[in-house]
């Protein structure tokens, strides 16, 4: 029954919306912007620490407004869900949330300009998926929304690093080659996938498993799904194919994970995701489960001495330093088009106010410095960091651009803990692929055929060659051929001895006449 609701909720919304003409409303003084969030005391992105956020950034916009001389202002409409009636709470059970209170707005003439969240891909999806009936005309501006079935959708901008972005740096960082840190490329891995994932944990990994993907395609991957399971690949040397394990998560994860009674191959590498927690810039010191462990992380870029908001100070975080920037990022391109609008003399209805504008563009925040691709996603320049061996220290050793796709080497004399300070194949030394033990069986088959072949034509051979030796023949068995009877044999006789003194004997063997030779000593 939920379902069926939802659904008729995105078909009506699909009329209205598109015939509304909401965008009419942005053409004064007063920018609604609706903010959709989980409101709950677990997410990190919950409306109750995003409230004030907003609000700074409300007044740090207005302020930009003034000093380029417009009067316009943003007014926000907070409207938070919760999802405490359903038995697995927060973002899987969101998928018709989004669609209610956007349902609810339009009721209530309140859609506005913009709608700030929801940060759940399931309630995104909902509303910016166009085969599902429901097609938005306003943007979306999202802190989250990682999933692959959210990209390429014309009205979501995405201000955190979406699953395909994290997914292409294990792409090309398996290619990396020719350098004294990582000689050659990698082709397997271990996902180890945990059932209560974050948020973005459960999608950085999705990505990772999904079939279609181009990380499946590209990389051999076997999907952990229990910590026993990782624990017995870890333990079991024999039947391990790869010595790359990733992992998402906290460094509580590691710890777990390395809770055996087993000393681990000193080849193995542990790849941990942990994007959002900036404690591997700020602390620098690493705990000692952590040395083989390298850690795919946001660079340090944060700026949140803006902070300026007393309340739930320890809060801040990606999430809602992202939505504070959200609203900065909604008031820069209003802002943008109003000057245009202004520096061509015309009316403010020349031309339409949102023509993809979320799109290719840059501005900075509490989040760092923000570049939007042509799709509206986020790109970053990500860490790869590892633990220095001798003082335990994180240090970054790659990184990469997701908008280039490049993988750069910054620390050329790492202090690595495997062999060498260098990072080991993918594969165990002592292990063999299936292919390789198809070519060894297929070889040996080969040699064993060809030695049976080698023998029974050696048996032939001297079969032939006894074949055509002399015969000693009993004289029992030979009776005397008459003069007269007449003989098929035919005889050649050379010109030099046709004057020898021998004779022909002839004789009868076996019914047949044949010709009798006297044997020499010399003769086999």
């Amino acid at each position: 029954m939920l379902h069926l609701r939802c659904v008729l909720g995105l078909w009506f919304l699909n009329v209205v919306v598109v015939e509304g003409g909401f965008l009419e409303s942005c053409r004064g003084r007063l920018f609604n912007l609706n903010v959709v969030l989980l409101e709950d005391d677990v997410s990190m992105w919950s409306l109750k620490y995003v409230r004030e956020a907003v609000y700074s950034a409300i007044n740090k916009d207005k302020l930009r407004n003034e000093a380029a001389g417009l009067t316009y202002t943003i007014r926000p409409n907070f409207c938070g869900f919760n999802t405490t009636l359903y038995r697995k709470r927060g973002c899987p059970s969101s998928s018709c949330e989004g669609v209610e209170i956007l349902k609810s707005l339009h009721d209530n003439k309140t859609v506005g300009c913009a709608m700030l969240g929801p940060s759940c891909t399931y309630a995104t999806f909902q509303l910016v998926d166009q085969n599902v009936g429901f097609t938005l005309s306003i943007p979306i501006i999202s802190a989250g929304s990682f999933g692959l079935s959210c990209d390429d959708k014309p009205n979501l901008t995405r201000l955190l690093p979406p699953a395909h972005k994290v997914s292409s740096f294990f792409q090309h960082f398996w290619n990396v080659t020719g350098n004294h840190i990582k000689r050659h490329e990698w082709e397997t891995a271990y996902v180890f996938k945990r059932e209560d994932n974050s948020e973005e944990c459960f999608w950085y990994i999705n990505a990772m498993e999904a079939a279609t993907h181009q990380f499946a395609k590209q990389i051999k991957r076997e999907i952990l799904r229990s910590l026993t399971e990782l624990q017995d690949k870890l333990g079991n040397d024999a039947s391990r194919h790869s010595n790359i394990f990733i992992l998402c998560g906290t460094p509580k994860e590691i710890a777990a994970a390395k809770n055996v009674a087993f000393d681990i191959h000193p080849d193995i590498v542990f790849i941990l995701i942990d994007i959002f927690n900036p404690h591997y810039h700020s602390n620098s010191t690493a705990l000692p489960y952590m040395k083989n462990v390298l850690v795919l992380t946001h660079p340090n870029t944060r700026n949140y001495s803006g902070v300026d908001w007393s309340n739930n100070n320890s809060m801040i975080n990606d999430y809602v330093a992202g939505y504070h920037d959200g609203v900065l990022l909604f008031g820069h391109v209003i802002r943008q088009e109003l000057m245009q609008n202004r520096s061509r003399n015309g009316p403010s209805s020349a031309q339409p106010l949102f023509t993809n504008p979320f799109r290719n563009v840059a501005f900075d925040g509490l989040g760092g410095r923000y570049e939007l691709d042509e799709k509206g996603d986020r790109d970053v320049h990500f860490s790869l960091i590892y633990t220095s061996n001798t003082d335990a220290k994180y240090k970054i050793l790659f990184e990469f651009n997701s908008a280039t796709n490049h993988v750069e080497l910054v620390d050329i004399n790492p202090d690595l803990i495997w062999p060498k300070s260098r990072l080991p194949d993918d594969k165990p030394a002592n292990g063999l692929e299936p292919q390789q033990i198809i070519m060894i069986v297929l070889g040996l088959s080969v040699v064993i055929v060809t030695g049976i072949a080698l023998i029974f034509y050696r048996q032939n051979r001297m079969e032939r060659r006894n074949q055509k030796k002399w015969s000693h023949i009993q004289s029992e068995l030979i009776a005397q051929l008459d003069d007269k009877e007449r003989s098929l044999i035919s005889l050649r006789i050379d010109g030099e001895h046709k004057d020898s003194g021998n004779q022909i004997r002839k004789g009868r063997y076996d019914k047949k006449p044949v010709i009798l030779k006297e044997l020499d000593h010399t003769d086999d």
